[in-house]
């Protein structure tokens, strides 16, 4: 859609029409000659991938370290995806650096995204924050190296936290009873205390995981 007129455009055609992609040679269909005929014109007035400017190649993915990480700390972050209600993939930007954000003070049960247990309280976290957070432009505070003993050297996980008002969705999640107060690494929760008042609610009210 577009933000200043409302209108709805077809993605393909935009992304034809503005040269950012090339059509697939296959068997022909009605759209697949809608997006030839904008490829066509993005080739005529040479633009995107047909300009005929010199440009450049960037590598992807982004090469990093976890030095690099830490020394800077806060980023503006793309959430790309989630592990579970409590584990957010991220590119970071500008580079998009492709990390994991374990949220620091808050833990929701993991769960089989191939065969779930949809009346879990994990899978339920998961998908209201799912529904918060994907494809989001989020503020986070990445605090510490998060190491597993599998772990290879290119994967690259972080404890820390989401700044600002999206921190409110880990505080309802606890008060909710779909995740709990994480104490092991609370300390790089600038909410904790809210983390730890929204299980007391949940408990004395007997909510999701707390009803037995």
């Amino acid at each position: 859609m577009n933000v200043t007129t409302g209108e709805v455009s077809d993605v393909g055609m935009t992304c034809c029409q503005a040269g950012y992609v090339e059509t697939r040679k296959s068997k022909p269909t009605p759209y697949l000659k809608k997006l030839q005929k904008c490829e066509e014109e993005a080739q005529k007035h040479h633009r995107g991938i047909w300009s005929e400017e010199e440009g450049f190649i960037r590598k992807l993915p982004i090469s990093f370290t976890d030095n690099q990480i830490l020394e800077t700390r806060e980023f503006t972050a793309i959430v790309n995806g989630m592990n579970n209600a409590t584990s957010l993939q991220l590119f970071l930007m500008p580079d998009q650096q492709y990390v994991v954000l374990q949220i620091a003070g808050c833990r929701a049960d993991s769960i089989n995204k191939k065969n779930p247990d949809k009346n879990s309280f994990g899978w339920k976290a998961y998908l209201v924050n799912l529904n918060n957070f994907l494809h989001q432009t989020i503020k986070v505070r990445l605090c510490q190296k998060l190491v597993f003993p599998n772990d290879k050297e290119d994967q690259h996980r972080y404890v820390g936290c989401v700044i600002g008002s999206n921190d409110q969705a880990f505080q309802k999640l606890i008060s909710d009873g779909l995740a709990r107060y994480e104490p092991k690494n609370s300390d790089l929760a600038p909410n904790a205390d809210e983390y730890i008042i929204s299980e007391i609610v949940a408990r004395n009210k007997k909510i999701g995981m707390w009803s037995n």
